[in-house]
This record gives structure tokens, sequence and C-alpha cells, in this order.
């Protein structure tokens, strides 16, 4: 029997309806077949562990898209569960973020996850100051990772990673966002401001 292919069993882990899916971070290859040794079932390589680990930088747009796709598919050809990659802020425009999405699936990597943030001014995830493009930028960078998976691969999955949820962003523009967003799978950033008149 053909093996599942990594992109649809992550796809297949997502929609699974009776258990929750516990995605873990692997640093390295070497961590990544302990974890698969103790039941780790999908992995996702953010660019804190990869840019920590490796350079002991600040997680503020300093990896490079072929640095954080070089060491993801390392440590998605290691081991068998799928891996997801952080794409930050999809590593340039609108073909940079083609052409991150083609490595991607190339180096065995299952999903990527790309946010709204601006190239320049990127931020840490929870850290103060964090700024999001217009809608309109954010929409199109998710638009073109997912035409390019589903000229190469339907299966590949695409998440939409929101900061725009401040009291200073409207919650109708995160919304929208959503709503508009082509990608079928997002995550909306904790908030790290109370909107007035939302205390008891």
């Amino acid at each position: 029997m053909k093996a599942l292919k990594k992109t649809a069993h992550l796809r297949r882990l997502i929609h699974r309806q009776d258990k929750v899916l516990v995605v873990l971070h692997p640093p390295s290859a070497s961590h990544a077949r302990i974890m698969e040794q103790a039941g780790c079932e999908a992995g996702f390589v953010g660019t804190s562990g990869v840019v920590g680990s490796y350079t002991g930088l600040a997680d503020v747009g300093t990896a490079t898209m072929t640095e954080c796709v070089q060491i993801a598919g390392w440590i998605a050809q290691s081991v068998n569960f799928p891996v997801i990659m952080d794409g930050d802020t999809g590593h340039g425009g609108i073909m940079a973020v083609r052409r991150m999405v083609r490595e991607c699936i190339r180096a065995g990597i299952a999903g990527v996850r790309i946010d709204d943030q601006p190239i320049e001014g990127k931020r840490r995830t929870q850290s103060a100051g964090v700024e999001v493009v217009p809608i309109e930028q954010a929409i199109a960078r998710y638009r073109a990772a997912v035409d390019m998976k589903n000229e190469l691969d339907p299966d590949f999955v695409v998440m939409a990673q929101c900061y725009a949820r401040d009291a200073a962003n409207s919650s109708i523009s995160v919304c929208a966002l959503i709503a508009a967003s082509p990608s079928r799978i997002r995550r909306i950033c904790s908030p790290t401001t109370v909107p007035p008149g939302s205390r008891e």
C-alpha cells in the first residue's frame, strides 16, 4: 500500500474530529527524532527556535528564507511526521512568497505559516509595537501561497497568522481578513490590549 503523502497526512490530522492534534516544536533533527519516538504526530519549525538555537539573535526577521527552508527541510526529512515551517512575512513580495512555497514543497515540508506583519519592522510574537500590513496586502500574500501550492501540491497546508488583534486595530478588520483570506487555516495571536468598555 502506498504511503500517504506528508501533506495529505497533515491535512487529515488537522481535520481529525476525535482527537486534538498536538504540534511540537523540534529545534533540530535530533530533537525531532526523539519527539517521534515519544509519539509526536506533527512538528512546527518556528523562526524563534531556528534563529535562537543557531545564531542567538532575536526573532525579528533575521533568518533568510533559504536558511529557514534548509533547516526545516532537514528536520522534515529526518522523521516520518509532517512538519510545518514558520514562513514569517513570506520573505519578500508576491513572487518571493511563491518561491518559498515551492522550496518548502521541494524540501519535503508539509505546510507553512505566513503572518501579516510588515517585512521591515518585523517583531516577535507577544512583543510591544507589533504592526500589520494593509488587509489587501496580507490577503495577497496568502493568495500567492495558495495559488502556488495548488499548482504543485493541493494538499500542502497554508496557515494565516493574524497579528491584527490589538484594540488599536479594528476588530472588524480582523474579521474581514479572516473571511477574505484564501487560507483555510488561521491563527489569531492573543490580544495585548483590552478595548475600552470591555472590563467588568
